[in-house]
């Protein structure tokens, strides 16, 4: 993962390396774009990630129960967020 965030430090695309290298069905396709999801509808540690990190900005690896994630927030609106999510299994 943290390979992965310093090619997007250099300048690859959040949504060309989830495209490749993300293990989420259901993102992996649109980019990593989850679309809008709703406070408390997330596991706590990629919740916390994705509304406190800075619009635009790729998080540090964040681990959850489910694997590791690097979490890029779009938009911010009222209790919900607009999320891409680049994310592996753990191994």
């Amino acid at each position: 993962m943290k390979d992965l965030k310093m090619k997007i430090k250099q300048g690859k695309l959040f949504s060309d390396l989830a495209k490749e290298y993300s293990e989420d069905p259901g993102s992996r396709n649109n980019g990593g774009e989850l679309g809008w999801v709703k406070r408390g509808s997330l596991v706590k540690s990629f919740e916390t990630a994705a509304f406190t990190s800075p619009l635009n900005h790729v998080t540090d690896p964040v681990e959850s129960k489910f694997g590791f994630h690097l979490i890029e927030t779009l938009k911010k609106k009222g209790d919900k967020i607009l999320v891409c999510l680049l994310y592996t299994s753990p191994s």
